[in-house]
């Protein structure tokens, strides 16, 4: 995505028809492909004339994307780089990325990568909720301090995802002309505000990346000319959206308490048992206290089902009586 993963293929502009003859070619040819559910060509504003790449969606039934042995036999590319999710190859002159999701029937992805960035620019508004807007769906990320420990999935239907930041879907999926369109769209959420986007204020994997692209930068510029309402009101502290995120994704509040009763339960455990214990127990250290560690969480008695209903008492003498064993061994 973006026309540079190709370092060594000569490649070049392509106009709109002889994008859209390549488009048509590759969809159909990744379509056939096993396990491929369907690929689709991923929509552009539509004022755009020439393109330097070709980004297509490509979902499948099962977590198994398509391999780089079946591109080479289907395209004979002259280079295939692999990112993540997306393949890259070239197709005659144009570079083509086929981005991997899993099938979905609301298609969250499709629509997340669709108008230029325009995932990107809506997903900076959920952010100041606390939450992630991507091609997996809307989620919001659990964290202990400043430990991610788990996702919990708000929602796989994109349309709803908008309304929650107060954007029209209708008109999201009806497209955009120009960009311009496309930057009044997502000014137009009562959460919008220009200073978001600056990249002095976005964290250093988001500046490192949106730095780069011509969209952003051109929504930048957008933003310096801005002169409707800004939203001033966000908070810091995320936790206090909470409410507001369970009354709009209900059924999300079950798995929420289910992934902080687990934290509770690892934390505890942790308490229970841990490196230092075995350090204190056995003298152990470096590698042959990590290698002790393993040993012991193979073990019917350290597994956490089990270690959860064990007296700390118990706990100690069960890893000096493997430990004597370990060392007969």
């Amino acid at each position: 995505m973006g026309g540079s993963a190709l370092k060594n293929t000569q490649t070049r502009r392509y106009d709109r028809d002889e994008y859209l003859r390549i488009a048509n070619l590759v969809t159909v040819k990744l379509s056939t492909l096993d396990n491929v559910y369907r690929a689709y060509p991923i929509p552009h504003i539509r004022d755009k004339q020439t393109f330097g790449d070709l980004d297509i969606l490509y979902t499948t039934w099962s977590d198994a994307a398509v391999r780089r042995d079946s591109i080479q036999r289907m395209f004979e590319p002259n280079e295939i780089v692999k990112n993540g999710d997306v393949i890259s190859f070239n197709v005659e002159e144009l570079q083509v990325d086929a981005i991997h999701s899993l099938f979905s029937p609301s298609n969250y992805a499709l629509k997340y990568f669709s108008w230029n960035d325009a995932g990107n620019l809506c997903g900076k508004l959920f952010h100041k909720f606390g939450l992630k807007h991507g091609h997996k769906g809307l989620v919001l990320p659990l964290r202990d301090g400043n430990n991610h420990f788990e996702d919990v999935h708000l929602t796989f239907n994109h349309d709803d995802a908008l309304k929650f930041v107060g954007l029209d879907p209708e008109i999201y999926n009806d497209g955009f002309d120009t960009l311009d369109d496309l930057f009044k769209y997502v000014a137009s959420s009562p959460y919008y505000n220009p200073d978001f986007y600056k990249l002095e204020n976005l964290n250093t994997i988001a500046k490192v990346r949106d730095r780069k692209r011509t969209t952003y930068n051109k929504f930048l510029a957008f933003g310096e000319s801005y002169v409707g309402p800004r939203y001033t009101g966000f908070s810091e502290d995320k936790s206090v959206y909470l409410q507001r995120i369970f009354d709009a994704f209900p059924h999300a509040y079950e798995q929420f308490e289910q992934a902080n009763a687990r934290l509770a339960t690892q934390k505890f455990l942790k308490q229970k048992f841990n490196g230092d214990l075995v350090k204190e127990l056995t003298g152990l250290s470096g590698k042959q206290l990590g290698a002790f560690m393993r040993h012991l969480r193979e073990q019917f008695d350290f597994k956490e089902s089990v270690l959860l209903y064990l007296s700390e008492a118990t706990i100690r003498k069960n890893v000096l009586d493997m430990f004597e064993t370990f060392n007969d061994n």
